[in-house]
C-alpha cells in the first residue's frame, strides 16, 4: 500500500473444512501416486542393478531360534536385503532341520509384470486426475497406438480442462486480488 513500510503475505485459498490457514493443494489425491510410481521405479531400478535376480526364500535348517533371536536374525537380514531399493534379493524361513544345511528356494511372482503394467497405469492416470488434466495428450502422453489424428480429442480435452479446472481457479483469483486491491483503496487497472 502507497505510503506504508508494512510487508504482508496474503493467502487466497478455497475453504475446506478443516483447515483454517492452509487449504490442502488441489493435486493431493495423485501424491501418493506420485510416490507409488517413483516405488515402482526403484524396484525395477534395483532389480535391474542386481542383475534380474529373482527373489529368494532362506531356509536356516538347523533348529527354531527362540522368538527374540528370531526377530533379531530377520530384522538384520530384511535391512540388508528388504525394501523396493533391494529387489530381487531374499526373504527368510527358520526349520527344526533339513541335515542342517541352509537351502535357498526361488520365490517367482505370478504375473508380476501386469502387476507393475497395472500399477503404472493406474497411477499415472490417478496423478492427471488429480491435476484435472481430462486426457494424457494434452501433456504428451499418446494413449492410442498407430498413426491416428487426435487433433479433435486434443481440441474437446483442452476446452473441457479450461472450463472445468484453469477457469474457475482464474475466476477465484481474480475474485480474491480484486477483493484485496479494493481493501487497498486501489482501483484495479
Amino acid at each position: 500500500f502507497e505510503g506504508e513500510d508494512r510487508e504482508f503475505l496474503c493467502v487466497f485459498q478455497p475453504y475446506v473444512p478443516g483447515h483454517f490457514y492452509f487449504s490442502p493443494v488441489d493435486y493431493s489425491g495423485g501424491v501418493q501416486y506420485a510416490a507409488l510410481e517413483a516405488e515402482i521405479s526403484n524396484y525395477h531400478l534395483a532389480n535391474i542393478k542386481n542383475g534380474l535376480f529373482p527373489g529368494m526364500l532362506i531356509n536356516f535348517n538347523n533348529g527354531v531360534p527362540d522368538p527374540q533371536e528370531k526377530i533379531e536374525i530377520e530384522g538384520k537380514v530384511q535391512s540388508k536385503f528388504g525394501g523396493t531399493g533391494q529387489a530381487g534379493r531374499v526373504m527368510v524361513q527358520f526349520n527344526d532341520d533339513a541335515d542342517s544345511a541352509t537351502t535357498i528356494d526361488m520365490a517367482p511372482i505370478s504375473d508380476a509384470d501386469k502387476q507393475y503394467q497395472f500399477l503404472s497405469t493406474e497411477s499415472a492416470q490417478k496423478i492427471l486426475t488429480a491435476h484435472g488434466i481430462t486426457s494424457a495428450q494434452l501433456v504428451g502422453i499418446n494413449t492410442e497406438n498407430g498413426f491416428t489424428n487426435n487433433a479433435d480429442e486434443i481440441v474437446v480435452a483442452e476446452a473441457e480442462t479450461m472450463r472445468v479446472t484453469v477457469r474457475p481457479m482464474q475466476d477465484f483469483h481474480g475474485e480474491a486480488l480484486e477483493a484485496l486491491f479494493s481493501a487497498a483503496g486501489q482501483d484495479r487497472k
